[in-house]
C-alpha cells in the first residue's frame, strides 16, 4: 500500500520528541512489512531516506500555522498517487490541507490527534481553537475514515467532548528496546529523579519541585534532573520556585536531550516522574521503562493503567505529599525498584513494540482502503 504521512515535524527535529519518535517507529516498521511509505513534513528543503522511510522536507512560509507553500503545491499534485493519507496533527495547515486534498482525490485519511483534543490542551488558546473547530476541523474530523488515539484515555475524553468519529481507533505509541540492554549506569551514590519532557504549564513541575524539597530532607544525596526544552520561557517560573526552596544546587536543567545523551540520562536515573495534569499517552514513561527505570505517573497520564497493572511503577494523584511518598517508597525499597524496572521492560516488549503497533495500524489502513 502507498501511504502518505503528513506531520508538522519529523526526524531529526526534536521540537515535539514524543510524537516524532513514535511516528518514526511506526513508519519504519510499516516499511519493513512491505508498505511504500512517504513522509511530507516541514524543514529545510531536502529529501532523505531514514530507515527506509522516504522523507520530503518543505520550507515553512508561515511558521505559526506550519504553512508551507511548497508543501501545499506538493499535496495538490501528489495526493492522487497514494492509497491513503495519515495526518498527524490538528489545528495546523498540515491537517487542513491534507484533509482537503485527500477528499478532493477520494482518498481515505486517518487523523492522529496526539492529545490535542483532550480537556486540558483545549483550554489553552481556547477561543482560537473553538473558532478553528467551527470553521474547518470538525468537518475534517467527521469526514476522516478514522480518528487514531494512542490510549483509551485519549479516546474517552475525545468522545466525551462530543467530537465526531466514524471510527475511533486506539493504537498505542511504540518503542523498540533494542537500543539498550538495560545495563544501568553507576551514579556515584546519588539518587537521581528524572523529569523528561517539555517545561510548560500542565506538566506538574511545580508539584515535583515541592515534593523534591521534602525528599532531600530525608535523602540528602537526591538530585532532580529536569531534561526538556523550555516552552515560552516557562522555565523562569520553575526557577523562581526552586529558589524559594533553596534547591539551586540540587536541581539541574539539561535542556533538550536526544539520542545517546537522552539514553545516558535515562540509564542514570533511579526513577522517572511524570506528574502531568493530562497526557494522551506518556512517551517519556515508555522510554524509561525500556531501560529498566521504575516510573511514577499521575493518574492523568494515558498509560497509567497499563503501568499499574504490570507493576512497572506507581500511579498517584497529583498532590505533593503523594508524589513525595511514591518517590520515597521506591528509594527505600531497592528490591521493589528492581522488580518494577524488570516488569517495565517486559511491558514495553510485550505491549508497546513497534511490530505490534504496525500490525494493528496496517490492519486499520487496509480496512479503510477497502
Amino acid at each position: 500500500m502507498k501511504i502518505l504521512h503528513l506531520i508538522p515535524s519529523y526526524l531529526p527535529a526534536q521540537d515535539s520528541p514524543g510524537p516524532i519518535l513514535a511516528a518514526h517507529g511506526l513508519n519504519r516498521e510499516l516499511v519493513r512489512r512491505g508498505h511504500d511509505l512517504t513522509v511530507y513534513t516541514t524543514g529545510r528543503d531536502a529529501t532523505r531516506v531514514i530507515d527506509g522511510v522516504k522523507v520530503y522536507y518543505f520550507p515553512l512560509t508561515f511558521k505559526r500555522w506550519y504553512y508551507s507553500g511548497a508543501l501545499h503545491k506538493a499535496l495538490a499534485e501528489k495526493v492522487k498517487n497514494f492509497d491513503l493519507v495519515h495526518i498527524s496533527s490538528v489545528f495546523l495547515a498540515v491537517s487542513t490541507l491534507g484533509a482537503h486534498y485527500a477528499k478532493k482525490n477520494h482518498k481515505p485519511y486517518v487523523i492522529s490527534c496526539h492529545g490535542s483534543l483532550m480537556r486540558e490542551p483545549l483550554q489553552y488558546h481556547s477561543l482560537k481553537k473553538k473558532l478553528y473547530l467551527a470553521l474547518a476541523e470538525k468537518r475534517n474530523l467527521a469526514d476522516a475514515a478514522a480518528i487514531h488515539f494512542t490510549s483509551a484515555k485519549e479516546k474517552e475524553e475525545y468522545l466525551a467532548l462530543g467530537f465526531p468519529a466514524k471510527n475511533a481507533v486506539v493504537v498505542s505509541n511504540c518503542l523498540d528496546i533494542e537500543q539498550s540492554q538495560g545495563e544501568r549506569a553507576r551514579r556515584d551514590g546519588k539518587k537521581i529523579i528524572l523529569f523528561l519532557g517539555r517545561i510548560s504549564p500542565g506538566k506538574g513541575l511545580e508539584v515535583l519541585v515541592e515534593a523534591f524539597s521534602a525528599i532531600v530532607k530525608q535523602i540528602p544525596e537526591a538530585v532532580l534532573l529536569i531534561a526538556g526544552p523550555d516552552h515560552k520561557h516557562y522555565k523562569q517560573n520553575i526557577q523562581f520556585l526552586i529558589s524559594n526552596f533553596h534547591l539551586e544546587d540540587k536541581i539541574l536543567f539539561t535542556g533538550m536531550l536526544s539520542g545517546q545523551d537522552k539514553l545516558a540520562a535515562l540509564e542514570r536515573a533511579d526513577v522517572l516522574v511524570l506528574p502531568s495534569d493530562s497526557e494522551s499517552f506518556g512517551m517519556a514513561a515508555l522510554e524509561a521503562m525500556a531501560v529498566g527505570v521504575p516510573v511514577i505517573l499521575t493518574d492523568g497520564v494515558g498509560i497509567a493503567g497499563e503501568v499499574a497493572e504490570a507493576g512497572a511503577g506507581l500511579v498517584v494523584g497529583k498532590e505533593v505529599k503523594l508524589v513525595a511518598a511514591a518517590i520515597l517508597r521506591i528509594f527505600n525499597n531497592p528490591d521493589l525498584a528492581r522488580n518494577m524496572g524488570r516488569w517495565g521492560r517486559e511491558l514495553v516488549s510485550r505491549e508497546f513494540s513497534c511490530s505490534k503497533a504496525a500490525e494493528a495500524m496496517a490492519r486499520e489502513y487496509e480496512r479503510y482502503q477497502a
